[in-house]
């Protein structure tokens, strides 16, 4: 599985038009084959958005970077950002690992 956490920065006064955007690429990225979820989060922190996404492979997630609606929207999303994004790409552990176990 192949996890993606997104964290970007909105210029002010533009938050607004981000979000009816963002709501576009969500409704589209749930809609691919291979994307398990796909969210939108408000940090608390001012004018900060976080994606998280989960995708059933790698494939999956190269697919989602080249789909339609990801590049038209992206593109108008990038005239809103205020700074290069934070890009954390995840994989998975195997079932179990890494958790302790309760006693």
């Amino acid at each position: 599985m192949r996890g993606i956490v997104a964290k970007i920065r909105i210029k002010e006064g533009r938050e607004a038009e981000f979000e009816t955007l963002a709501e576009g690429l969500v409704t589209g990225s749930r809609g691919e084959e291979g994307c398990l979820s796909y969210d939108l989060w408000r940090s608390d922190e001012a004018r900060e958005y976080v994606f998280i996404e989960r995708y059933v492979d790698e494939a999956a997630a190269q697919a989602h970077v080249k789909s339609e609606h990801y590049r038209r929207i992206g593109r108008q999303m990038g005239a809103l950002l205020d700074g290069a994004p934070a890009v954390f790409r995840l994989s998975a552990l195997p079932s179990g690992a890494g958790v302790a176990a309760k006693e």
